[in-house]
């Protein structure tokens, strides 16, 4: 780490006195990147289809890899949410919680245009700290991840959802 400036000093104890860090470089981070699925084999996925979601030939895709973490939980399919950037408003169409606040289990959603492809994104959420969460994914054609994004970073998700082991009726 470089040292910083004399003159930074003041204001990064004034930071730190109320609780605030000085932006770091690593706001987003891969912790694994593979072109297969490696980075998410633990979890038991193995590619395999689920919700009726196509896979590329080495068996990603994000959406599929969402309905398999739930599917994990018992949460049955709440019918067709279509492409990832669809996600959030067919959830809410279902009666699924959507809302920006991220809990271990739910999923992350990325609209189109924003971090995301023009089909959208969805990660499973792994864990959620005060400053950033992790996440798992796959991507098609694009391998499998484990990172972590912060709060005020641009890749922050636009929305999470929230399944339950019930689609309500």
């Amino acid at each position: 780490m470089s040292p910083r400036p004399l003159f930074l000093l003041p204001l990064i104890a004034a930071l730190t006195l109320l609780g605030l860090q000085p932006a770091k470089a690593d706001a987003y981070r891969t912790l694994c990147g593979e072109s297969g699925t490696g980075c998410i084999s633990a979890t038991g996925y193995d590619g395999d289809s689920f919700w009726n979601n196509p896979v590329d030939s080495r068996g990603n895709n994000c959406t599929n890899y969402a309905a398999y973490r739930l599917h994990l939980r018992g949460i049955e399919n709440p019918g067709n949410l279509l492409n990832a950037s669809n996600w959030a408003h067919r959830s809410r169409q279902v009666g699924i919680t959507v809302d920006r606040t991220p809990m271990a289990g739910s999923i992350a959603q990325w609209t189109r245009g924003r971090f995301a492809p023009k089909y959208g994104h969805v990660a499973y959420v792994e864990k959620v700290f005060r400053r950033y969460i992790v996440l798992s994914d796959s991507n098609y054609l694009g391998g499998s991840k484990r990172w972590r994004v912060s709060r005020r970073d641009w890749q922050w998700p636009n929305n999470f959802i929230h399944f339950t082991t019930a689609v309500p009726k």
